[in-house]
């Protein structure tokens, strides 16, 4: 069996696309069969994403480069500078992005199923999904740190003379940091989903039906900027593993265990849920080397 599909999107401003999806399954006899897919994903900024408006908001602890030293241990303020500017509280302005790029994905399955007899159903499904350019509403932070990246404007400062470094201008205190909606990195996650389900029939009026499903992750990939290494995260908190990624918690193992008892109009229902354990050791140092690991920065210290 052959299943083709697609889909054509035209939106203001952004070249039509079109995605496709094409299915396969493939039975050799009544006790195996066999299916694939695969399909390309497509969405268009929000509205509120490239029309113009914004939001305000305030943003907490940023460490301003221009004017806290970051090369020691604690951050500490250039002279001339105060120590509130390796902490700064300063405005946020969220804003629209017109030249925003659609998100977009490419998916793929391949799986088994086996009906080796009437009462039993074994299902087997390999999955990978990735996911690019993704929006996400920039990081404050990474607007101080990466200026050049961002729209000219997006860093207010006071100009207020007495206020400046040595004189010179554009290194008077922060007074707001402006963090538009951004194509910002991408994710890739692969793994199995599988599926045991027993049916018994005791009687004509009572079927006892047993079932385990669940879903074990491969990998997880968030790529929070372009040009950072991909690190696999499973089983870890991400945002503690990785300093360059804000990921969750990734556990490695979920599975439900259900058992029902079908009695005429009546059913009983018996369920389980188990999730494995995350790791909040911190395995890569982003802050040294975006998304690898850094052995220097363990040398002669103990994880908390």
């Amino acid at each position: 069996e052959f299943d083709f599909a697609g889909r054509v999107d035209k939106y203001p401003g952004i070249k039509t696309n079109f995605v496709p999806k094409i299915g396969v399954m493939y039975r050799p006899n009544t006790v195996v069969a066999l299916r694939g897919s695969y399909s390309e994903g497509f969405r268009a900024p929000a509205v509120s994403q490239v029309s113009p408006g914004g939001a305000q908001f305030f943003v907490n602890g940023l460490i301003d480069p221009v004017r806290c030293n970051t090369d020691v241990s604690p951050n500490v303020p250039k002279p001339g500078a105060e120590t509130a500017d390796c902490s700064k509280s300063v405005a946020g302005q969220g804003g629209s992005n017109p030249s925003l790029r659609p998100e977009n994905s490419f998916n793929s399955s391949l799986g088994i199923i086996l009906n080796p007899v009437k009462e039993v159903d074994l299902l087997l499904s390999w999955y990978r999904i990735r996911r690019n350019g993704e929006v996400a509403l920039g990081d404050a932070q990474s607007v101080l740190d990466h200026p050049e990246a961002y729209p000219v404007g997006s860093i207010v400062r006071d100009s207020n003379p007495a206020l400046l470094l040595n004189g010179q201008a554009g290194t008077g205190p922060l007074l707001t940091v402006a963090t538009p909606w951004v194509n910002q990195g991408s994710t890739m996650t692969s793994g199995l989903d599988f599926e045991v389900k027993i049916a018994n029939r005791l009687t004509d009026q009572i079927k006892w039906t047993n079932a385990l499903s669940g879903n074990y992750v491969l990998r997880y990939e968030r790529i929070e900027h372009d040009g950072y290494a991909p690190n696999n995260l499973v089983g870890t908190n991400g945002g503690l593993a990785d300093w360059a990624t804000s990921a969750g918690d990734i556990p490695r193992m979920k599975f439900r265990a259900t058992s029902t008892m079908d009695m005429g109009k009546h059913s009983i229902i018996g369920a389980m849920n188990f999730v494995s354990g995350v790791s909040f050791f911190r395995q890569m140092d982003g802050t040294t080397i975006p998304g690898a690991v850094d052995p220097a920065y363990y040398s002669g210290k103990t994880c908390h």
